[in-house]
């Protein structure tokens, strides 16, 4: 469920995201090679994270080597920019229901970051109990909107699109999958596995 949560953000949860990569009909192929692709990075960050003892420094210097500062720069500024798109999504769904500036979106950071001072354990103990909440919620509104279905050609450029979707996503998520450090290899598969199911479904 922390992978699932880490990738599944504003933009996913509401559609717009696909819709952004992909367009209004995707082609029934996105989904499945989507999957395949989570749980290879899932995979392969996890795995690194347990090799790095969960310390994000060192995985980025394994990885990196003499230009891991640089690519921490780009992870924190890359989360930056997840997390005020998160908080802007949150006030804007908020502001629907009960309109009072950005409130909300300040109580949502302080208790996001009481949760992650709080460390690893708090982060899982959290995903465990709101993502199947809001997965519950995206396949009840998606039940009840489904249609007859159309799909578009699934092409060269829809491959690229797909790789670059999972790309994105991977990249917000790595810095929190290289943070876990205590899953057996069996365990890194599994929920590599479980992960890329829930995703692609």
């Amino acid at each position: 469920m922390l992978v699932v949560g880490t990738v599944v953000g504003a933009g996913f949860a509401s559609g717009r995201e696909i819709v952004a990569f992909f367009g209004e009909t995707p082609p029934a192929l996105v989904p499945p090679i989507c999957a395949a692709l989570v749980f290879c990075m899932c995979a392969v960050f996890l795995f690194l994270g347990k090799k790095a003892n969960g310390s994000a420094a060192a995985a980025n210097a394994l990885v990196a080597g003499k230009f891991a500062p640089a690519v921490s720069v780009v992870m924190i500024f890359n989360s930056a920019i997840s997390l005020a798109a998160m908080l802007a999504a949150f006030d804007s769904l908020f502001s629907l229901l009960f309109p009072c500036g950005p409130l909300p979106s300040i109580l949502f950071a302080a208790l996001s970051a009481t949760v992650v001072m709080r460390g690893m354990g708090a982060l899982v103990k959290s995903n465990a109990a709101l993502v199947p909440l809001l997965m519950a919620v995206i396949a009840a509104v998606a039940l009840r909107s489904a249609g007859p279905g159309e799909h578009s050609a699934f092409t060269a450029f829809t491959a690229y699109r797909s790789l670059g979707y999972v790309a994105m996503n991977m990249l917000l998520a790595a810095n929190v999958l290289t943070g876990v450090k205590n899953l057996s290899a069996r365990e890194i598969v599994l929920s590599s596995l479980v992960a890329a199911l829930v995703l692609g479904a």
